[in-house]
Order: structure tokens, then C-alpha cells, then sequence
């Protein structure tokens, strides 16, 4: 007769090798496949994925980051601020980050290099374009590097950069300012809980850090 093989309650197990779970696991694919094989096992004992507090989907987590480009220049921080606050699982930040974050449980403090594709997406040389001035009129206090507001025949509102300006023309760049470039990010996970019905039917996070009504 086969011997059956020992059953460990696999929230405790989670729990107490959490710190060394994500020192293992490379890559965001490995932390994705691994998370569903653990959401599968827990399924089989009962076990909710928001009782581990690890990242997944229909979680709200807070965090905080500082994000550097190459050359190791802060460009950004929540640092002295309130932390950043998401619903996970729906897109509210860069892809590359919210794929380093799945599985993570409180504590964790990271760095992470989000490719370009996965951040603010690769440069697209159309949406560099040049407008007549005698189309539109433009306040003289508008100046180069200034960001104006584009509205399409839709009504979707494009931010757009001033590249350049001449007495005929003015060149705009619809591309975000950090298209192109990889991202650097510290990130210190601070806390990870399950949705409130109200922010899943919203579709945002409330509170601190998140969206205030």
C-alpha cells in the first residue's frame, strides 16, 4: 500500500519562508507561474490567497517607490510623501512593475528594471508632429518644453510636449516624457490587503495613497 505523503498547512509554510520564496523565483513569467500553482493549492486546502497577504489580484497594495533612469538620477519618489496605493490586477501602473510586485507580501524592499515596452513604452516617431500656427492659436506665455492638451475628433484628451517653435510652426510630442527609457525602481512594499466591495466596483483603491472621494 502506497504511504501517503505528509500534508503541511500551506499558509503557515508560506508564511515562514515568505522572505526566501521571492530571493528564488527570476523572472516575473517564474513569479506568475509559481503563483498560480500556489493559488491552486490553496484552492485544494481552502486557503484564501488575501489571508497570505501576498500580492495578486483584488489586492490593495501600498508601496513605497523611488524610480532613477540610467544614470542613477531620482526622477521621481513617494519618499517624504504618502505611499502610492493601487488595486492590483488592473492596469493603474507600469506593467513591468505590477509583474515585479505579484507574490510579494509585505516588507519586501526591491529593486527592479522594467524595460521600456513594459514602463511608458517604446518612442513612436508619429506621434511627433508638426502643426501650423495659422491652425491654432496658442497664448504667448506658452513656451517650449510646456505640456498643452490635445483633444481628438473622439474626445479623448492627449497630453503633448513642445519640442520646438518657429514663427510658422510649432512641433508637438505626444510620446509620454520617459517613452524609450528603462526604469529604475526602490520599492518598499508597505502593506497588502484584500478589496473592499466598494473599491472592486469602483475599480481603484481608496484611502491613503489611493483615490479620495
Amino acid at each position: 500500500m502506497r504511504q501517503s505523503m505528509p500534508r503541511y498547512p500551506i499558509e503557515g509554510v508560506f508564511r515562514a519562508h515568505i522572505p526566501d520564496i521571492w530571493t528564488v523565483l527570476g523572472s516575473p513569467q517564474t513569479t506568475a507561474a509559481y503563483m498560480a500553482f500556489i493559488m491552486a493549492v490553496s484552492a485544494t486546502q481552502g486557503v484564501r490567497m488575501d489571508s497570505l497577504n501576498l500580492v495578486a489580484k483584488n489586492m490593495v497594495v501600498s508601496f513605497h517607490y523611488t524610480l532613477k533612469d540610467k544614470e542613477g538620477q531620482v526622477l521621481d519618489s513617494s519618499s517624504g510623501s504618502e505611499p502610492l496605493a493601487y488595486l492590483h490586477g488592473y492596469g493603474q501602473i507600469v506593467s513591468g512593475l505590477e509583474a515585479a510586485l505579484l507574490g510579494k507580501a509585505p516588507g519586501a524592499q526591491f529593486t527592479v528594471v522594467v524595460e521600456a515596452k513594459d514602463g511608458y513604452g517604446v518612442r513612436e516617431d508619429q506621434l511627433v508632429i508638426s502643426v501650423g500656427k495659422s491652425e491654432w492659436t496658442l497664448p504667448d506665455t506658452v513656451g517650449v518644453g510646456e505640456i498643452i492638451e490635445l483633444q481628438s475628433p473622439e474626445g479623448q484628451v492627449i497630453p503633448a510636449r513642445i519640442v520646438e517653435m518657429n514663427d510658422q510652426s510649432v512641433v508637438l510630442d505626444a510620446n509620454h516624457p520617459l517613452a524609450g527609457e528603462d526604469l529604475h525602481f526602490d520599492v518598499e512594499l508597505l502593506s497588502v490587503r484584500a478589496a473592499t466591495a466598494e473599491e472592486l466596483a469602483h475599480g481603484h483603491a481608496h484611502g491613503v495613497g489611493g483615490h479620495q472621494h
